[in-house]
């Protein structure tokens, strides 16, 4: 019996036997689809990621910034500019490693990137990778035109690894490229110096200055260059062909003038150096420095000493408007002992310009010296409302009223100037003594005391205080056995110290004393014929029963200054009075 199949059921028993495997299929693309959609999606996502982070990398919040970035670069592990941003971010916390890492991933993934490039030359500078920093800047000069300024960082590096010659054929590449430039020509020049090679740095000038005829500076670099090797005849003729051509050439002025006076010509050295100093081309920052060297050499060099002279007068002469001319006149003058006119150009100069405090120091300094007690009373105070708190002032001040006998105002600054010393021991020893001295002088002994131990307390040796406090005891007759110690000691470290030893000798004329205290007086008086000294030891002698030569002591007393209102009554009746 023969079946017949119907062409229905072929087709149906086909597609229920290739169900299952075309499901499969199916479920295959599907899958495909969805990694392609995911990876899509991811990329997206990490896109967005890159935007926020490049916005917070120029806000310059590089945490954040770093942030997104390694979130960017999760998703999209092999996309460059994920990489080299994350590369600038570990570099911006000075992870070298790590920057250098994902630098060197960036170019491997896009080597055609001249930015990845730079930035992993300059990593690898930065880790001093010298050779592969070289490597990567040549690769990107030879990729594309117009990196040619690449070679000024090759040459960099050569400099620093010693490979002189090749930096110098580095340079002629970029000469070759862009023509003599002045600053690839100095450099070629400072590395022919640093091998010795004095010619070729002098033939290289040459080359520069054949360029550009019309330059006077570079002719005086030249000058420079020849006048520091010793090459002293060279120089100067280029020197003298620019005055030749510019007779108001300062800088060429101040070379002759340096060169002449080693060939001994001083009388034309001088002439270029007034030249100089008269250009106002010169600023007179650079004129005080020659100034200031020339002072320097005073003390070898005595011929300079009318030359400095002349030279402050054409400052303040050329800058009449600029107090640093007169501040350095007054140097100038001060140095030789001219000291009026010096503090003359130091008032001038503050009158300019009150800032600077060194000038006032010289002034009351100056003022002080020439006995001036108005002038340190009137610029004391005047510095002070400037500096209210340097100390210096106030004890230049203070000592001028107690000159001046004004001890009230002298108190009030010693006082002040105290308090601002502040734990300066020194300066600190230096007012309470002085306040001794004027609480003395106002009969308020217990303040005096009190300060002159104060002093003490922090300097037990102070020769000065202990004089001065033994002193004023023996002229109370008070404590007499302490000033005596005093004394002792004082003069255990100055025992040659007229003053001193004329205080001892008081002291031991107070205790009743006086064969000793005649002693210690005329021990003081081989040193000098001060009147206080000389009236005290006639009031000695009075007492050791010498009346006579009392008197002539006492008489030769008055031909002095400093001595006592009681002694024209000892001469007058030749008799002590104390």
């Amino acid at each position: 019996m023969t079946f017949k199949i119907s062409p229905y059921i072929l087709l149906i028993s086909f597609l229920l036997a290739w169900s299952p495997m075309l499901h499969a299929q199916k479920n295959k693309n599907d899958k495909k689809e969805q990694k392609i959609i995911r990876q899509e999606q991811e990329l997206r996502q990490a896109e967005e990621y890159f935007i926020e982070g490049n916005k917070d990398y120029i806000l310059g919040k590089y945490d954040k910034a770093f942030d997104w970035f390694q979130r960017a670069n999760k998703l999209s592990p092999d996309k460059p500019a994920f990489l080299f941003k994350l590369s600038e971010c570990f570099a911006q916390q000075n992870d070298l490693n790590k920057a250098i890492q994902y630098s060197e991933k960036a170019v491997e993934l896009d080597p055609k990137n001249k930015y990845y490039g730079l930035l992993l030359g300059q990593l690898y500078e930065k880790n001093k990778d010298y050779k592969d920093a070289v490597k990567i800047y040549e690769k990107i000069i030879k990729q594309s035109a117009g990196n040619d300024e690449l070679l000024l960082n090759i040459a960099s590096i050569q400099q620093l690894t010693n490979d002189f010659d090749g930096a110098i054929k580095t340079y002629n590449k970029l000469e070759a490229i862009y023509g003599i430039n002045e600053e690839i020509v100095r450099q070629k020049q400072m590395l022919y110096l640093k091998q010795n090679r004095l010619d070729d740095a002098i033939k290289e000038w040459r080359k520069l200055i054949a360029a550009f005829p019309d330059d006077p500076n570079l002719q005086l670099d030249l000058a420079n260059l020849l006048y520091v090797n010793n090459k002293n005849v060279e120089a100067k003729k280029i020197l003298e062909d620019i005055i030749a051509k510019n007779p108001d050439a300062p800088f060429a002025s101040l070379m002759l003038y340096e060169i002449y006076r080693k060939e001994n010509k001083f009388e034309k050295a001088d002439k270029e150096l007034e030249k100089a100093f008269l250009s106002p081309q010169l600023n007179i920052d650079a004129k005080i420095g020659v100034t200031v060297s020339l002072l320097r050499q005073l003390s070898t060099d005595t011929t300079l000493k009318k030359q400095s002279i002349k030279l402050g007068d054409i400052l303040v002469k050329v800058h009449p408007n600029e107090a640093k001319a007169y501040a350095m006149n007054g140097d100038i003058l001060a140095i030789q002992e001219r000291k009026q006119d010096a503090f003359n150009n130091y008032v001038k100069s503050i009158d300019l310009d009150n800032s600077h405090y060194k000038i006032w120091q010289q002034i009351v300094f100056l003022a002080s010296e020439l006995n001036k007690n108005d002038s340190v009373i009137k610029y004391s105070e005047r510095a002070i409302e400037v500096f209210p708190s340097q100390p210096l002032f106030f004890y230049y001040g203070g000592s001028a009223y107690s000159s001046k006998k004004n001890y009230p105002k002298a108190v009030s600054l010693f006082e002040s100037g105290q308090k601002i010393a502040g734990s300066n021991m020194e300066l600190n020893v230096q007012f309470l003594s002085q306040l001794g001295d004027t609480y003395n002088n106002l009969k308020l002994f217990s303040k005096s005391d009190s300060s002159y131990e104060a002093a003490l307390k922090i300097d037990s040796e102070n020769v000065h205080v202990l004089n001065n406090y033994s002193y004023y005891l023996s002229l109370r007759k008070e404590k007499l056995d302490k000033a005596k110690k005093m004394c002792e000691k004082m003069l255990e470290k100055s025992p040659n110290e007229p003053a001193y030893l004329d205080t001892y000798a008081w002291v031991l004329y107070q205790n009743k004393d006086y064969a000793n205290a005649k002693k210690y007086m005329e021990k003081a008086l081989l040193k000098t014929s001060d009147a206080t000294i000389v009236e005290h030891y006639g009031d000695v002698l009075y007492q050791l029963g010498d009346k006579h030569e009392a008197l002539v002591q006492w008489k030769k007393a008055r031909e002095g200054e400093g001595y006592s209102e009681l002694l024209n009554k000892k001469i007058s009746d030749k008799k002590l009075y104390e």
